[in-house]
């Protein structure tokens, strides 16, 4: 198994984890929790779904899962990428912390926790292959937040 396949299995075991772990442990949460955790998965999936979009328009096809570079797409700077590096691996975040948040079980909330930690790792990996593909990645990177927006960097 390759590092990258290693990260990827990693992220999809902590994602089957979310509705085992949902469906075993009790619910634990007030309705106002719930209430934002509807919001933040909304939010979550409206994120991914513009990061998707933009990725698609630029490149004309998906983007992978895998952190390989595709050699054959160019760099995405544009929509919510202007901002953040990884707006898919955000919404995926932001996502699941509203599921956590919805439902309530501490349980959850340790899952998405290594969730950011294995999302984290993948994505310092995926970054030191996009600068070794993209001569203006580390130019991106210097202006651009990993999962947040950077408001205080220089942005073009």
């Amino acid at each position: 198994m390759t590092r990258s396949q290693a990260y990827v299995s990693a992220q999809f075991a902590l994602f089957a984890a979310i509705p085992i772990a949902a469906i075993v442990f009790p619910l634990g949460t007030s309705v106002l929790m719930r209430g934002i955790g509807v919001v933040l998965i909304l939010i979550g999936v409206g994120v991914v779904m513009l990061a998707i979009g933009e990725h698609q328009r630029m490149n004309r096809q998906n983007p992978k899962v895998l952190p390989d570079p595709n050699v054959s797409a160019g760099l995405v700077e544009t929509g919510v990428y202007r901002r953040v590096r990884h707006p898919i691996y955000s919404g995926v975040l932001v996502s699941v912390l509203g599921v956590a948040l919805l439902h309530g079980h501490p349980v959850l909330f340790v899952i998405w926790i290594a969730l950011i930690g294995v999302l984290n790792a993948k994505a310092a990996y995926e970054e030191s292959l996009l600068q070794a593909t993209y001569p203006t990645y580390s130019d991106y990177m210097a202006r651009t937040g990993r999962f947040l927006p950077s408001w205080t960097s220089k942005s073009k």
